[in-house]
């Protein structure tokens, strides 16, 4: 019996032997693109139905050991020209700059707020950079399927009090999709236990280097009741911008 219950211990470790933090990080290597450029289109809903849309385009470029990305929206007037800068550093703190034409200038965006809104969205800064694996705990809660795929449940919960504060929850499911290692679904958590936020992704398309994005994604606010979508128009696979098109001392170009 103690031989057989050895072989089964060993079966299940063969079958699933990525720990949460593996798990987590595939899928955001599954989505990662070393350079593209798309258009896409944001429409927030408020708790009445009342919608309002702002379109934007987004260049994304990895220099070395840090993936750049600049957003630029175009419509409507109030917006336009609105320019947000993104350096995603791999062993470092992210930096995030914001243009706004009615100001004629640019600033950081701080630490402090990462959890705030994205452009009067219900997605935040933080959703628009990839998530720093050093800066959480990861533990597994089981698995459920969602649309017929079968998924992991990887909770990640911060390091430290002071990183809560500044990305506005306390913890975070994802729903992991065991064959592709694509993210569904991801629940946010206030500090007092209660869903605050959730994020879904679908329509993933499979690009020319294998790997996948989504076309379509929804950020839900549980306690305003308020929605908003990201729709992709147009995206392609890599760009011909150089490393200058990124600089925060061209943001208002």
């Amino acid at each position: 019996m103690k031989l057989i219950a050895l072989l089964s211990v060993l079966l299940l470790m063969a079958a699933d032997p990525l720990t949460p933090r593996q798990i987590s990080d595939k899928a955001s290597e599954a989505i990662r693109f070393d350079a593209m450029e798309m258009t896409s289109t944001l429409t927030i809903t408020d708790k009445n139905g009342n919608s309002r849309t702002r379109q934007v385009t987004n260049t994304t470029k990895k220099f070395k050991e840090t993936t750049k990305t600049r957003m630029r929206f175009l419509s409507p007037a109030e917006v336009a020209g609105t320019t947000i800068l993104i350096h995603d550093h791999d062993k470092k703190e992210d930096d995030m700059w914001i243009y706004m034409p009615s100001l004629k200038n640019s600033r950081r965006i701080v630490s402090s707020e990462k959890g705030k809104s994205f452009m009067g969205s219900e997605f935040t800064n933080a959703d628009m950079t990839r998530p720093n694996s050093d800066e959480y705990t990861f533990s597994q809660k089981g698995t459920t399927t969602i649309g017929g795929k079968k998924c992991w449940i990887i909770e990640t919960v911060f390091a430290n009090k002071k990183l809560e504060k500044d990305y506005g929850f306390q913890k975070k499911l994802m729903y992991i999709d065991q064959a592709s290692y694509l993210s569904y679904r991801i629940e946010y958590y206030g500090t007092d236990g209660k869903l605050m936020r959730t994020v879904t992704y679908s329509d993933y398309r499979k690009q020319p280097d294998g790997k996948f994005f989504s076309f379509s994604m929804k950020a839900e606010n549980h306690k305003t009741g308020r929605k908003s979508t990201i729709t992709v128009d147009k995206f392609k696979s890599g760009t011909d911008q150089k490393e200058s098109y990124f600089d925060p001392g061209r943001i208002s170009e």
